[in-house]
Order: structure tokens, then sequence, then C-alpha cells
């Protein structure tokens, strides 16, 4: 498990993550509680699944005719910050 300096999430970007992956991807629910409960980077699969279970929820919740919401500038930003914990190489 790399824990090489790795970004870590904030309280609100928590919540949202864990709002996601419960309604997009309730697989993926340990594999966030271990980043959640450690600080390491993702596996490039693990930064990925996450980040389509974010990508779901944007396109679900956070577009309003057409244009991204305050949530979902916040979904998107998530995924920009996910990125950032994900490992180049596995």
């Amino acid at each position: 498990m790399a824990r090489l300096n790795a970004p870590r999430l904030d309280e609100r970007e928590q919540q949202l993550v864990q709002s996601a992956v419960r309604s997009y991807r309730p697989d993926l629910v340990e594999t966030l509680a271990d980043l959640l409960r450690y600080e390491r980077r993702l596996s490039a699969d693990e930064g990925n699944a996450l980040r389509s279970a974010v990508g779901d929820a944007l396109m679900a919740e956070g577009i309003d005719n057409g244009a991204e919401n305050d949530l979902g500038l916040k979904y998107d930003h998530l995924i920009d910050r996910l990125g950032r914990i994900t490992a180049v190489f596995d």
C-alpha cells in the first residue's frame, strides 16, 4: 500500500464520493473505505472506477438545462482530486 504523501480528500469531498459510490457503484464501498481509512494512492484501476462512479453522479445529478449546476461543479472538481490520488502506474 503506497503511502507516499498521497493527497487527502476533505470532508465534503469524502461525503460526495461516498454518495456517488453508494448510488452508482456499491461494489466499491470497500475500496473507498480503505482509501478513507489510510493515506494512500489509489491503483489506476481503483482510481478509474471511483472517477467513473463520480462521473455517473455528475451526469445524473449535476447538470441542469445542459450546464453543470453547483453540485456538478463539485463532482467535476472531485474527479480531478481523485486523479491526483491515483497512482500513475500500477
